[in-house]
């Protein structure tokens, strides 16, 4: 001290920085001599931190003092007085805390008192609840359990009265069956025994033709032996060119047998009819001057025209049970023509490879104003071949004041030959060719007429034959005016076992006889329109030509308002309702594959057989979308939104079943499901195949996609499965059914 008081002096205002930093130097021995102001601070701020220390304050405060300065002032150590009162603030800051983390604690404690209360209370509302609960399930099942039983019993019952039908309706029937088969056989011996009186007559008849013939020949040539041949040779001569034919059997026989023949054998039976031409030419001395002719005709120099006659004798002469009979002359008629074709033109293809037989700048168009008979050569007077409707178009090419008709309209036309001759005065010009097939309603039910008719591949008269079908028979399809006829159109179902992928026939025949009934007020409604139409045109005369002098003027063509385009809004609307729910109940779209065993599946605009298609699916496809009604509405496909009928084109993937595990009489079937859905149940159906002797079924319901079935008979059986996916809230209409197609599987075996 004395030293600092040495070196002080007078001095120690001015120089008391330096005096309290060389005297603190010594001090702590921590801090050089600062030679800026920073350096000071830093120093003073290094010495703050040692301010709770004793000794360090206590060093501060003589160096402050020593240099004249207060304490506290110069390195800002506080003082005991400035300690006493922070250390009280802090005292009571710490009593503070302590109080606040005491009450803090109180108040959780008390909450948690008041959770667990609450928690006990909770448990204890859950638990009585769940026992009620219990008691009303235990209650439900046994509900369910006594309504099973009945239902059970109910259904034994059921079953056990309809085996009794069953079997009460089975020997009904066969006894049915044998007593028609009795009479079937009574009636083919009195048939048979009917023909073979009636050959014994034509026999004898032609043995009494032959002889007059033969009489008659050696006549002639008694008078005239400028190189005439004697009446036997020409005798043998009409043997081996063949005997007169007996006369055709009408009825049922005749018309199948003209169903069945090929156009080898309707050649055989054409030159038959003009064989017997030929006898009964023999038999009239007044034909002599014609044999030459039939001769010409027999040795095939016209073999074409005489099968064109022959065919239409054979249809005046009574087949009147066989249905579309225009349209089977018509092949008959003319079978070199088919065989030529194969019996596979279109109308498409028939009308451009005809067209190209004559120059394009001479064919033309031409629409009919009336019912007109199609004539054999350019005269009023000359045979009919055929007849043409009200509003039929046809193509030909103009010779004078007629028009003679190309190949391709002979046959739609169902003329019996390729050459007819129209009246242009007759005829409106049209601009262009339209073949496209006019719907005239929507599809419904018709019923077979007639005795058979005729099912062929496009709307011609002349088309091929794929199939027919006997009376009685129902079918579904859409009634279409095609070239002034009207046609049916089969639908899918009817046409299964035609195997084509068209199937038309006609409605009515020429004649104007009904062969297919409509079942439904718009194919009535349909038919009766046509009909009308029909009748209007009826009479080709004005009012005023029933006056003397007065000239026939061709009615003006009126313009009739087409129908429509075909449509079901009601079914349409129904079927993309179910879609839309599908959609908003589903997870996501659904697969399947494409098995089109017969042929690809088409893919049309709306929901109905008779919209426009737009492409078509080919075996083995995988597709994707939401079904509704019998449809799948396409996702995730360039045809996006399109539809596509399910029936047995598609199969849903998510229903392919597979048997893991068999018994005699029990087998397990698993099938992929829908993983994806949380509330779906699975109904597995399985049924005895049709036409088995005794006809079973059963089902069982499942929640996973895995199920035993057992009680089984042993052989095939079809199965399917089914899924209900339950919608929001209780509403069953919100649920979405699902079902897969039949699987044959085998039962019965280890």
């Amino acid at each position: 001290m004395q030293n600092i008081e040495q070196k002080g002096g007078v001095h120690m205002d001015q120089h008391r920085r330096v005096l309290i930093t060389q005297e603190w130097n010594p001090i702590l021995k921590r801090f050089d001599f600062p030679p800026t102001e920073a350096g000071y601070e830093a120093m003073k701020t290094g010495i703050r931190q040692f301010a709770e220390n004793e000794y360090v304050r206590s060093c501060c405060h003589e160096v402050e003092g020593l240099c004249g300065a207060p304490p506290g002032s110069y390195f800002g150590v506080p003082t005991i007085e400035e300690m006493a009162a922070r250390a009280e603030e802090k005292r009571k800051a710490e009593e503070e805390a302590a109080k606040r983390i005491e009450a803090e604690k109180r108040q959780a404690e008390e909450e948690a008192r008041k959770r667990k209360e609450e928690e006990e209370s909770r448990r204890k509302q859950e638990e009585e609840a769940r026992q009620k609960r219990e008691e009303e399930e235990a209650k439900r099942r046994q509900e369910e359990e006594e309504a099973r039983e009945k239902k059970r019993k109910e259904e034994e019952e059921e079953a056990k009265r309809r085996e009794e039908e069953e079997e009460a309706t089975r020997r009904k029937q066969e006894e049915e069956t044998q007593r028609k088969e009795e009479e079937e056989t009574k009636m083919n011996e009195e048939e048979a025994r009917q023909r073979k009186k009636e050959e014994e007559v034509t026999a004898e008849k032609e043995k009494e033709a032959q002889r007059s013939v033969e009489d008659a020949m050696t006549a002639n040539v008694a008078v005239d032996k400028e190189g005439e041949e004697p009446a036997s040779q020409l005798s043998r001569r009409d043997e081996e060119e063949g005997k007169c034919p007996q006369p055709d059997q009408e009825g049922q026989s005749h018309e199948q047998a003209d169903i069945n023949k090929s156009p080898e054998e309707l050649n055989d039976s054409s030159g038959s009819q003009v064989g017997a031409n030929l006898c009964n030419s023999h038999e009239d001395p007044e034909r002599q001057r014609q044999i030459e002719e039939e001769k010409r005709i027999v040795n095939g120099d016209a073999k074409l025209e005489a099968d064109r006659e022959a065919a239409a004798k054979r249809s005046s002469e009574g087949v009147t049970g066989t249905a579309d009979t225009a349209g089977q002359a018509g092949e008959a008629a003319s079978p070199s023509i088919n065989d030529a074709e194969n019996g596979t033109l279109n109308g498409h293809a028939a009308v451009k490879n005809q067209v190209e037989e004559e120059p394009r700048e001479n064919v033309s168009t031409h629409q009919a104003l009336r019912p007109l008979p199609v004539l054999r050569a350019p005269d009023s007077g000359s045979e009919a071949l055929g007849v043409v409707l009200r509003e039929a178009v046809v193509q030909g090419v103009a010779e004078g004041p007629w028009l003679r008709l190309l190949p391709c309209s002979c046959r739609t036309l169902g003329v019996l030959g390729d050459r007819g001759y129209l009246p242009l005065e007759e005829l409106q010009p049209v601009t262009s060719v339209t073949w496209s097939c006019l719907p005239m309603g929507a599809a419904g039910r018709f019923k077979v007429r007639a005795k058979h008719v005729a099912v062929r591949a496009h709307p011609e008269l002349r088309g091929k034959v794929v199939g027919v079908v006997v009376a009685g028979r129902m079918l579904m399809g859409t009634p279409h005016r095609v070239a002034g006829y009207l046609w049916l159109r089969f639908e899918e179902s009817s046409r299964k076992k035609v195997g084509d992928e068209e199937a038309w026939a006609l409605v009515q025949d020429l004649g104007g006889d009904v062969l297919l009934e409509p079942l439904d007020a718009d194919g009535r409604r349909a038919l009766s329109n046509f009909q009308g139409s029909q009748a209007q045109a009826a009479d080709p005369q004005t009012a005023g030509s029933d006056k003397v002098g007065a000239t026939a003027v061709p009615p003006a063509p009126t313009v009739e308002k087409l129908p429509t385009p075909v449509t079901d809004p009601v079914k349409v609307s129904q079927r993309v309702e179910a879609a839309a729910l599908a959609r908003k109940q589903l997870k996501g779209p659904l697969e399947f594959r494409v098995l089109a065993e017969d042929h690809s599946a088409p893919v049309r605009k709306e929901p109905l057989v008779q919209s426009p298609q737009l492409g078509k699916l080919e075996r083995g496809e995988l597709v994707y979308g939401y079904p509704g009604g019998g449809w799948l509405q396409l996702m995730h496909s360039e045809l996006e939104n399109s539809w596509v009928f399910i029936g047995t084109r598609l199969s849903a993937v998510w229903a392919e079943l597979r048997v893991t595990a068999r018994s005699w009489n029990a087998l397990e079937v698993t099938w992929p499901g829908l993983h994806e859905e949380k509330r779906v149940a699975y109904n597995v159906e399985w049924r005895t195949p049709e036409g088995a002797a005794k006809q079973m079924k059963g089902h069982k319901v499942s929640a996973s996609n895995k199920v035993v079935l057992g009680n089984l008979p042993s052989g095939l059986l079809c199965f399917r499965v089914g899924a209900r996916v339950a919608g929001a809230g209780n509403n069953d209409d919100q649920d979405v059914k699902l079902w897969g197609p039949w699987a044959e599987l085998v039962a019965g075996e280890d």
